[in-house]
């Protein structure tokens, strides 16, 4: 199917069977799986896990949650408590899932509860 892009308006062909579709050429999501349109946005910010509080690098967020990178190790606490004042946003989270990005970088997707 022939898509156009509302971010840099040029065309693009995808299937119809994925529930996200990301532009080709800027990289744009169209859909979003998750039911919120992510907004991608760059800024450094905390989250305290227990009593530590652990610098983060927001990537993209959306109301439901949020995608971040933090240095250290795994972060095992069931309730994250996030903290980002540039977009006065003061939640509880919850990891739905963490990669390793590098030996001492972690890459963090949260669902706000």
């Amino acid at each position: 199917m022939l898509r156009i892009c509302p971010q840099c308006h040029k065309a693009f062909y995808k299937a119809n069977d994925k529930a996200s579709i990301r532009c080709n050429h800027c990289g744009y999501v169209l859909l979003e799986r998750r039911g919120a349109q992510r907004i991608k946005k760059e800024l450094v910010f905390y989250l305290c896990s227990g009593k530590k509080e652990i610098p983060a690098r927001l990537k993209d967020y959306s109301e439901g949650g949020l995608r971040a990178t933090y240095p250290g190790s795994v972060i095992h606490t069931k309730v994250i408590k996030v903290n980002i004042d540039e977009l006065n946003i003061h939640r509880r989270a919850q990891a739905v899932w963490t990669k390793r990005v590098s030996r001492s970088v972690y890459s963090i997707g949260l669902r706000f509860t």
